[in-house]
């Protein structure tokens, strides 16, 4: 049996991955948009998981790779929440 590995490349900034994924598996069984509420917020969670394409209710063992990468990326682009609030 001969077994081959093929380095893929990285589709994100692993700096960026590290503080969502340690979020999105903090609390077992929780949705992601719970989970991540304690490192974005609520409403900037939201906002990020509907622009990587991942439904709320989704949870962290469900995504794959590409997945949290997409989602970093979507948390460090939604705005900060903050600002006026009422």
């Amino acid at each position: 049996v001969v077994v081959s590995l093929r380095r893929r490349k990285h589709p994100g900034n692993a700096a960026l991955l590290r503080p969502v994924v340690r979020a999105a598996f903090s609390q077992r069984r929780k949705s992601l948009r719970n989970s991540l509420a304690s490192l974005a917020g609520v409403r900037r969670a939201e906002m990020a998981l509907e622009a990587a394409g991942v439904p709320p209710l989704t949870r962290a063992e469900e995504l794959g790779v590409d997945d949290f990468f997409a989602l970093a990326r979507a948390l460090a682009a939604a705005p900060a929440e903050g600002g006026a609030k009422g």
